[in-house]
């Protein structure tokens, strides 16, 4: 990340590996008037993130981030994910044909369940906290490493549509849905205050939090298609 050649700036790099695979299988059949769809779907992935922070400035005076270092020139480690893994299955229906002449039907279930764990960390700043505390960086690292760092969701998503076809020129839909999202593994896993999410550019530092539940999305959808052989609209 930097090579620490000034004298207000300490020598930093970041390591990042990801390791990831999944699976996808569906078949089609037909069913009364419409194509039923089953399929299962898979993915697993492991990440690892590590940082060195060597001291390379005058910057620190053989302190870095609070931590006292014996001489210039020493290293500090930290992770910030070690051995997270992230599994994710899931099975799937869907059926979607005509119920009518002018009317057909969309309907879709699924069912996923995932599983993160952690593995234990090292490193970790003294850093002041609001109370002025210098060994919240300690702190974190200690209870992460006692919790339980294991988690299982379940979730189920509903989906069902229906067309109706009023005229030549104007189809109606109307839609209905609940979708479920279990945590990230940043969401989960960020164990201390650190810019390790800096990527969501909007200034803010984040924690993880093991006890994160379910967020459960639900959908109402209306919609008109007009449509000629020169123009359509459809809000």
């Amino acid at each position: 990340m930097r090579n620490g050649g000034s004298a207000m700036m300490d020598a930093m790099s970041n390591r990042t590996e990801v390791e990831a695979g999944g699976i996808d299988l569906a078949v089609d059949m037909p069913l009364f008037d419409g194509i039923f769809t089953v399929g299962v779907n898979g993915d697993q992935s492991n990440h690892d993130a590590n940082t060195t922070m060597t001291d390379t400035s005058a910057m620190n005076n053989g302190f870095m981030g609070g931590m006292q270092m014996a001489a210039s020139g020493d290293t500090m480690e930290m992770n910030f994910f070690n051995g997270v893994e992230r599994d994710r299955y899931s099975f799937f229906t869907e059926w979607s044909g005509a119920i009518s002449d002018n009317v057909s039907l969309d309907l879709g279930a699924r069912y996923t369940h995932t599983w993160s764990d952690a593995g234990r960390v090292t490193g970790g700043m003294n850093m002041t906290d609001a109370n002025g505390d210098m060994t919240s960086g300690m702190t974190d690292r200690v209870n992460f490493n006692a919790a339980d760092r294991g988690r299982n969701f379940n979730e189920v998503d509903l989906a069902a549509v229906l067309r109706y076809n009023f005229s030549s020129t104007l189809d109606v839909e109307v839609g209905l849905g609940r979708k479920n999202r279990a945590p990230t593994y940043q969401e989960l896993y960020l164990w201390t205050k650190n810019r390790a999410v800096g990527g969501f550019a909007d200034g803010n530092t984040y924690l993880g939090n093991l006890e994160l539940e379910l967020e459960t999305a639900y959908q109402f959808y209306l919609g008109f298609d007009w449509h000629t052989d020169n123009a359509y609209i459809a809000p």
